[in-house]
């Protein structure tokens, strides 16, 4: 008698959940452990078992550069891993130091370039970058997030074109003979990059 009122209000609100089920029973009738018990009927409603498979959100399509195969780190994502500690030297009285990994992701083939980075300071990202260019080669594209470092590399490198100086001069033209475009990902959305 208990599972045909509870099926009946059940079936009254619409397929509710085991609140609102609860709730238009004890309008009329009061039952011990009440939550328990329809909780219980609940759990075994075919219709409601059906429907609570949850949906399954889309994947958007996969960027050009991450679906077409090309030249290993032609278009690379760059980030900071870290702090870790670096040992200078082995046995007693050694020292550690902080620093930070600057990960280079090549986004057709997932290839992984890894750099020790002293300092999060732009020109030593510079030096990284330029470690990293002289070792895997001219990037089309270096997509990061934009981090404070990232950023003021970016503007120290414009900066550098636009003054063309004598120590500049080497980095500003291997980078603007090959055109490296550097993209940010939004602020808050460090996936957009794909990587």
């Amino acid at each position: 008698m208990r599972s045909l009122l509870i099926d009946h209000n059940h079936r009254h609100c619409l397929p509710g959940g085991i609140q609102l089920t609860l709730e238009t029973f004890r309008q009329t009738y009061w039952i011990l452990r009440g939550r328990s018990v329809v909780k219980a009927f609940l759990h075994r409603c075919l219709p409601c078992l059906h429907r609570a498979v949850k949906p399954q959100q889309l994947m958007a399509d996969l960027p050009a550069i991450r679906s077409t195969p090309f030249r290993p780190f032609l278009h690379t994502g760059v980030d900071y891993a870290g702090p870790v500690y670096l040992r200078t030297t082995k046995g007693r009285g050694y020292r550690s130091y902080k620093c930070s990994i600057a990960v280079f992701v090549c986004c057709s083939t997932q290839a992984i370039h890894l750099e020790a980075v002293s300092d999060y300071k732009a020109d030593v990202f510079l030096a990284d970058n330029y470690r990293f260019i002289t070792r895997r080669g001219i990037c089309a594209t270096l997509t990061s997030d934009q981090g404070t470092n990232f950023v003021r590399a970016d503007v120290k490198l414009r900066a550098m074109f636009l003054a063309a100086s004598k120590e500049s001069t080497v980095l500003a033209s291997c980078h603007a003979s090959h055109d490296t475009e550097r993209l940010f990902n939004p602020p808050g959305a460090p996936h957009f990059g794909g990587i």
